[in-house]
């Protein structure tokens, strides 16, 4: 009973896994899609950059990257990041 107990229990976590990485894979192609070609110009903005994923299984500090000058809003946006203000971050590296 117990080993069949590990198995089912063993089976199950695989198999949610597997899915949580497709979909992973799935937001990722749209993110590369929806992605914009940005203009060259230098019009800083200051944002929060994205946590970074954390794999499938494993247990991962959840810490947020520093703030993050972009050399403008599109870049920042294509990234991922949450606008903060207009202008270079305060203190953080370009």
């Amino acid at each position: 009973m117990t080993k069949s107990l590990l198995i089912f229990t063993f089976l199950m976590l695989f198999s949610c896994g597997n899915q949580i990485n497709s979909q992973e894979s799935q937001k990722t192609q749209v993110k590369a899609s929806l992605q914009a070609d940005c203009p060259e110009d230098y019009s800083p903005v200051c944002g929060q950059p994205p946590m970074p994923p954390c794999p499938a299984g494993m247990a991962c500090a959840q810490v947020m990257p520093p703030v993050k000058t972009y050399s403008n809003r599109c870049e920042m946006e294509n990234s991922g990041a949450t606008f903060m203000n207009e202008g270079e971050c305060r203190g953080a590296p370009l």
